[in-house]
């Protein structure tokens, strides 16, 4: 039995984040919010399969919490959460963004401890920094505003 140590092995970006695509659908069932990804050529990394899946899918389920249910939500449309990847140089980024309503204290998302729901622990984010960091990757909140959350996680590439 491992310490729970992340196993860094050389991983399909894609092949990776297309699984936690198929993973966090179900955070999206019955809501009306549309799943996009663009994703780009297929980059080879040096990461956690598992562990980075699991960070992605906490983002998303995350998103997908943030929006209105529907019965509030008058407009019910146009509702996103989108994955992106893509190469700048050697460093391969996912971006993950949605429009649901922007997030109250942006510095404080990655504390232990914050949390803006009510039943939550405030763990999350926190962990999937960690979880990140622990797999020689980076992940932060690049943009939020009223109306517009993105997360990035950067990776180096493996050539």
């Amino acid at each position: 039995k491992t310490d729970g140590a992340s196993k860094l092995t050389e991983i399909s970006l894609n092949e990776a984040v297309n699984a936690a695509i198929e993973l966090s659908k179900v955070y999206l069932e019955g809501k009306s919010i549309e799943f996009q990804t663009e994703l780009a050529e297929d980059i080879t990394i040096l990461a956690d399969s598992g562990k980075l899946a699991a960070v992605i899918i906490n983002i998303v389920k995350n998103a997908s919490e943030a929006f209105l249910p529907d019965e509030i939500d008058e407009t019910k449309n146009g509702k996103y959460i989108k994955i992106k990847t893509e190469r700048q140089e050697n460093t391969a980024l996912i971006s993950i963004s949605n429009n649901a309503p922007g997030i109250s204290e942006p510095e404080k998302i990655f504390d232990s401890g914050f949390t803006t729901k009510s039943t939550g622990t405030g763990l999350g984010l926190w962990i999937c920094k960690k979880s990140i960091e622990e797999q020689l990757g980076q992940l932060d909140l690049e943009r939020a505003s009223e109306d517009y959350t993105e997360f990035v996680i950067r990776f180096g590439i493996v050539e």
